[in-house]
């Protein structure tokens, strides 16, 4: 009865008839593989992407080390033109003295 098919498991499968059955079935079977495909296609697609990220990545970080190693070489030519101008200025003050007391 159709109280029964309602309340039986896997009644929503069933069709009037076997034959009926086995429609629903493949119907059901082919669009769980179009799902599937659509599916394996998204997931290439997504294992594409985080593979050209990853190249996106490791060059960054390695542009990003290129660019600490500069970044540091010229800090210390910094502190290297600081510390001549700072004996280049005593000269200076030096140098005034003594021609100021000559």
């Amino acid at each position: 009865s159709a109280a029964e098919n309602q309340t039986r498991p896997g009644s929503e499968l069933e069709g009037a008839n076997p034959k009926e059955t086995i429609i629903i079935l493949k119907g059901r079977l082919l669009h769980s593989e179009e799902v599937a495909v659509s599916l394996r296609a998204d997931l290439t697609k997504v294992k594409n992407d985080c593979l050209e990220l990853q190249g996106a990545r490791a060059g960054l970080q390695q542009r990003l080390k290129e660019q600490e190693g500069t970044l540091s070489g010229l800090k210390s030519e910094v502190m290297k033109f600081e510390l001549e101008k700072e004996k280049m200025t005593s000269e200076i003050e030096t140098l005034k003295r003594q021609l100021g007391s000559s």
